[in-house]
């Protein structure tokens, strides 16, 4: 194996695909071993190489080079099996490049051998040895640092009528002609040149090569020629100049704009020919990114139909460009929204990942569309659940992929995966990545018609060797007790079952756990204390020893010896993290307040401990706190420490819905993987315009249906959470109420206000609310006394409807 096949087989064994190499690299090694590396001489009958002209398969045109290749007599194949990388390399490139290895590989298996080494008719075998060696040495960058003296030379060799060393002197000018720019302006007529011959290949050569050479003095060469390209008779040449007009596009915006290359791309999406369609497509999306605010596209019910159709008969990394397009499209109703699910339902059957998925995300946006209770609807979820289960049988980053996916899938429509449960169950192989994720959606999923398959699994998980994992497992059991009331009995017992095992990790996870069914469910598991005080001892871990004090000083009142279980925690109370610290104090003061005549003695050691002693401002504040509540109004203190506390909810592992919303828009990409908007993680995308999901009745003209909030810290985190430039500010006029009357009008038309308070003499009224379509807007009102004009301050993740939302607080305050 020569130095070229190992780069080869490496590239080839890599987990990281698409972004190891890039597709000049794969060119370059794949050719260059195609036309030169030996072989060991084996004649086959028959052939198994095929014409690929650059139209072959994508119009009905006859070419040139068509014709040319038709006269070609047939030379048997050998038996050679460098030319079987191909089929692994293909779906690592782009179709421009797979196309032209391919070529590559054809050439070769139409040669004559001698002695194992390809001799074409215009080189001996002598000659073929240089050549091999000029390409090692003018691509090799690193090793050969003089080569770039040789630009003039090189230049020259443009002259040539040898396709393959045509492609070496571009290839060398593209690495280049960035430190040499006043040289390379030698090279701009021989690119003209070649965008005018009769060859195809050598038209889309140049042109593709000259937009890759990011010099502004052959940019300005580059428009004329690519006009040309642009409306070339030759499929082939009119895709590659689609994709150089994208990368004209970065070199240089105002002149693309200015050339009114813009106008010529859009033009392409009516083309005949499906491959030209796709990269027009993807030319514009990638545009478009940079324009967020511009209609490139320019999306109408003509346009859908031509992609539609050319859907069908492109690659598939041209159906990933034209699916993701297609989820930018608002239809205008019911029935236009349910004809593009048809044609793009097929998708879902294919052998590439990236398509399913991509068609999953147009499928998941239009059923936001679709009525319900329709029959349609009801078939479209059940076609989406097979391909999302297909694949869970890939590799395991396949499955990672697919698996964070799906998370979002199920948060946002649970009844697709419903009767699926079962594939989600972890394998004994699975690496702990996707286990986790696996375990994950499990939760998600579970009901009360499976509850008992999952804990009999979860019970399973929690015998594992992995801690990790098996900590997951405990920790999932008791979310299913909170998100399955029913089942909440046998979670418990199940619990119990594992402190019984009395592995250390397994009792300190279970406490954590039982700790939040005692908030969920409170007054109705209390029995089981007793058992957890067994376990005392052996608690070493912060969370475990906070939760079991916090669950002494909550029942502290049924518990006999509470007194003394507290005071055994305080004997080590500067060695305590703050966590357990802070959960110590509070549940003493609790204790205190249940039991005053026992424990003053404690109470007064506690306090003194926090405030005098300790170093931490946040125990000693709030040591202070109870210490002068304590002292001043025990009724008071009594009503604050010891008041009904709010019941957690499944809910808190969930995604913000406005947010999930935006991630199932991009369904398919790093965002939906990361589970966060790319303005999160992409530099310089804060001015990227924000995607949500279409609104079923897309006017506001209807009564703005909403529903009540959650709690106040939601309220603040999502607040926090939402950008800034994301928040709007409206002037409510002439409105003469007063803050309790405007609360009260509010809320009749469900819309509740979560807090009030008085700054600077203002009232401000904080709301929630949520659209039937589920969109989420945070709401500020400042109320002045004595002044008719409110002001309104909205935020939500999809901005544009805050004018609608602004509308009906007008007009509910005025009626």
């Amino acid at each position: 194996m020569d130095f070229r096949e190992e780069q080869i087989a490496r590239l080839l064994n890599s987990n990281i695909v698409r972004g190891t190499a890039s597709d000049e690299q794969w060119v370059q090694l794949i050719t260059d071993y195609f036309l030169t590396a030996p072989v060991e001489v084996s004649p086959l009958s028959g052939s198994d190489s095929e014409s690929d002209s650059p139209d072959t398969d994508s119009s009905p045109q006859t070419t040139d080079a068509e014709e040319d290749e038709d006269t070609t007599e047939e030379q048997p194949l050998l038996n050679d099996p460098v030319a079987e990388t191909l089929q692994s390399v293909r779906h690592y490139v782009s179709e421009d490049s797979a196309q032209e290895i391919e070529r590559a590989r054809d050439y070769r298996c139409s040669c004559t051998f001698n002695d194992g080494v390809p001799c074409y008719t215009r080189y001996t075998p002598a000659e073929m040895v240089k050549r091999r060696d000029q390409m090692n040495e003018m691509t090799n960058e690193a090793s050969f640092p003089a080569v770039s003296s040789l630009f003039p030379d090189v230049v020259n060799c443009m002259q040539t009528d040898n396709l393959e060393l045509k492609k070496l002197v571009y290839l060398y000018l593209m690495n280049y002609a960035k430190s040499q720019p006043d040289m390379a302006i030698m090279a701009v007529n021989s690119f003209v040149k070649d965008c005018e011959d009769p060859n195809p290949l050598i038209r889309a050569l140049a042109v593709r090569t000259m937009g890759c050479i990011r010099v502004d003095k052959i940019t300005e060469y580059l428009c004329e020629p690519l006009r040309k390209c642009l409306k070339d008779e030759d499929p082939y040449v009119r895709k590659t100049a689609a994709v150089c007009v994208a990368k004209l596009h970065d070199i240089n915006a105002q002149m693309v704009e200015d050339q009114g290359f813009l106008d010529s791309l859009r033009d392409l999406i009516a083309d005949s020919n499906p491959m030209v369609v796709a990269n027009a497509v993807a030319a514009l999306s990638e545009i478009s990114e940079s324009h967020p605010n511009s209609n490139l596209l320019d999306l109408n019910p003509q346009n859908i139909n031509k992609l539609l159709t050319a859907l069908n008969e492109c690659t598939e990394w041209g159906q990933i460009f034209i699916l993701d397009c297609l989820s930018n499209y608002n239809p205008k109703d019911e029935r236009e929204a349910q004809s593009i699910c048809e044609r793009v339902t097929p998708r879902l059957s294919h052998a590439n990942s990236a398509v399913v998925l991509s068609a999953v995300k147009v499928l998941m946006k239009f059923l936001e569309l679709l009525p319900k209770d329709s029959d349609y609807y009801n078939t479209l979820l059940k076609k989406l659940s097979p391909p999302l289960v297909t694949l869970l049988s890939g590799e395991p980053e396949v499955q990672y992929v697919a698996l964070r996916n799906i998370n979002l899938i199920v948060q946002k429509r649970p009844e697709i995966l419903k009767q699926e449960i079962k594939v989600f169950f972890v394998k004994y192989n699975d690496p702990i990545y996707v286990k986790l994720e696996k375990l994950d959606i499990m939760i998600r999923l579970a009901s009360q018609a499976n509850i008992a398959q999952v804990l009999a699994e979860l019970k399973e998980y929690a015998t594992e060797v992995d801690v990790d994992f098996v900590r997951k497992a405990v920790r999932a059991i008791g979310r299913c007790a909170i998100k399955v009331e029913q089942s909440a009995e046998r979670c418990v017992s199940t619990l119990l079952d594992l402190i019984q095992t009395k592995v250390n990790y397994v009792v300190q996870e279970a406490i954590v756990v039982i700790r939040d069914i005692f908030r969920k469910y409170p007054n109705k598991y209390e029995s089981i204390i007793a058992t957890l005080c067994e376990n005392l001892d052996s608690l070493d871990e912060p969370d475990a020893r906070a939760a079991m004090i916090w669950i002494v000083g909550e029942y502290a009142e049924r518990i006999d010896n509470a007194d003394e279980l507290l005071e055994s925690f305080l004997e080590g109370f500067h060695d305590e993290s703050t966590q357990v610290q802070l959960t110590l104090l509070t549940a003493i003061v609790k204790l205190f307040l249940k039991k005053p005549s026992e424990t003053q003695e404690l109470v007064q050691q506690v306090l003194s401990l926090a405030t005098q002693d300790s170093d931490n401002p946040d125990l000693r504040d709030r040591g202070y706190i109870y210490w002068r509540l304590l002292s001043t109004d025990p009724v008071t203190a009594k009503e604050v420490v010891l008041s009904e506390k709010p019941l957690i909810s499944e809910e808190t592992d969930l995604i913000e819905p406005t947010l999930l919303d935006e991630l199932i828009c991009h369904i398919g990409s790093l965002a939906s993987v990361y589970h966060k908007p790319p303005s999160a993680f992409v530099e310089g995308s804060h001015g990227v315009h924000r995607k949500h999901l279409p609104v079923q009745n897309s006017s506001y003209d209807k009564k703005c249906r909403c529903r009540p909030s959650s709690e106040r810290q939601v309220f603040l985190a999502t607040w926090k959470d939402i950008p800034n430039e994301n928040e709007l500010q409206y002037q409510i006029k002439e409105c003469h109420l007063n803050a309790d009357s405007v609360s009260g009008k509010l809320q009749n038309n469900n819309i509740f206000t979560i807090a009030k308070r008085n700054v600077e003499g203002q009232d401000m009224l904080y709301q929630s609310l949520k659209l039937t379509n589920g969109i989420w807007i945070l709401a500020e009102l400042r109320i002045q006394p004595g002044n008719p004009n409110y002001t309104l301050s909205l935020k939500c993740r999809a901005p544009e409807v805050s004018q609608y939302v602004y509308l009906t607080y007008d007009s509910v305050l005025k009626s």
